[in-house]
């Protein structure tokens, strides 16, 4: 893995344009959401009412298409991100029935054991403490429950596609951020599989994989643990 890690999206113009280009490529979401939703069914389907987490949410959009996807009674559903102002209201309109926290990825602000399913797309490539944050997401899914991390990166958006949505501004941003690589391509299976190694989890690890992911070009890493 290669690039410089960059993990935090600042508010202002870096925000805006993230969740402007996260709804132009809705398409990796619904992507996404469809494998999420097929390894929740194949793992976990004895859940009644679903309580999930998103960590790293951004402005909600893989949420909401789950939301719009999953057959099953929703108990709670929670989006967590350390940047508040501009996702937080992207999220109240995409998300309506969840709730939208700011907080730290590797320090989650909630009990023990409270979610079913723990997930979290677009954010492993960025970071820097993958066992404490692949720790937090554990600790945080009940007995029995998911931990789902797919990581799609780089992100399918052209740079036709970002003229079009995005201001002068913020697409002299995007040009400087794949120009100097601030996003970097994600982890080999075999180097989360190293991290793991490191860490005592207690958990299963039912799925440790980089492909293609439904009609997706790029491949995704795809990391999925049953907690013990």
């Amino acid at each position: 893995m290669n690039g410089r890690r960059l993990e935090k999206i600042e508010e202002g113009v870096p925000a805006r344009a993230y969740a402007k280009l996260s709804w132009r490529a809705r398409r990796v979401y619904r992507e996404m959401t469809e494998g999420i939703l097929r390894v929740v069914e194949r793992y976990s389907p004895e859940v009644q009412r679903l309580r999930l987490l998103d960590v790293g949410t951004g402005p909600g959009i893989l949420l909401s298409e789950i939301l719009r996807g999953y057959e099953g009674e929703v108990e709670l559903v929670v989006g967590i991100d350390c940047t508040r102002e501009t996702f937080g209201e992207c999220f109240k309109s995409y998300v309506r029935d969840g709730e939208f926290i700011q907080g730290n990825a590797y320090y989650l602000p909630f009990r023990d054991a409270c979610f079913d399913v723990c997930i979290s797309t677009g954010v492993l490539h960025a970071l820097k403490w993958l066992e404490r944050f692949f720790s937090e997401m554990v600790r945080v899914t009940r007995s029995g429950g998911l931990v789902i991390v797919y990581d799609p990166t780089p992100l399918s958006v052209t740079h036709e596609e970002a003229r079009r949505v995005l201001s002068e501004e913020e697409y002299k941003l995007f040009e400087e951020v794949r120009k100097d690589g601030i996003v970097p391509e994600t982890f080999e299976p075999e180097e989360i599989r190293e991290v793991l190694g490191r860490c005592e989890l207690g958990v299963s690890v039912r799925e440790l994989k980089k492909e293609r992911l439904g009609r997706l070009e790029s491949r995704v890493l795809q990391v999925v643990m049953q907690k013990d």
